[in-house]
């Protein structure tokens, strides 16, 4: 337990991929989607739900589980955001195992550690992500 996984490739996050999510989710806060009013503020910010949806894109780039026929998100837990992520900035993944058990059948539990982290600074965001894998029998 505490191997990292992998890292996923980097995602960097422009505006028009802001007011796309802002469009989708219908949280347009002008900090997000209004440039002018934001550059007082240093300009606009990246959602933070749009940060956890790259959660299942980063991990299939960082990890395989090799033996899995089907694996389903089950959980987020203890999400942190410890920094703003300025729109047009370059995001990462990093995956960490933390734990493991069976459950029902084929079917097993996988706990990871994720660290969501500028490409070139500090971790913006961290969470524990709960994936259930069916495994190949």
């Amino acid at each position: 337990m505490g191997q990292v996984l992998g890292t996923s490739a980097d995602h960097r996050i422009d505006q028009e991929r802001v007011d796309a999510f802002a469009r989708v989710t219908g949280d347009d806060q002008w900090i997000h989607v209004d440039p002018g009013r934001a550059r007082a503020a240093g300009g606009t910010i990246v959602h933070g739900h749009l940060l956890l949806s790259l959660i299942p894109v980063m991990s299939t780039e960082a990890f395989t589980v090799t033996d899995a026929v089907r694996t389903v998100n089950h959980r987020l837990d203890g999400v942190r955001f410890r920094a703003p992520v300025p729109t047009g900035e370059g995001v990462r993944g990093r995956f960490r195992l933390t734990g493991a058990r069976p459950r029902v059948r084929d079917w097993y539990e996988l706990v990871l550690g994720v660290e969501i982290e500028l490409l070139d600074g500090p971790v913006v965001c961290r969470a524990v992500q709960t994936y259930l894998c069916a495994l190949r029998t």
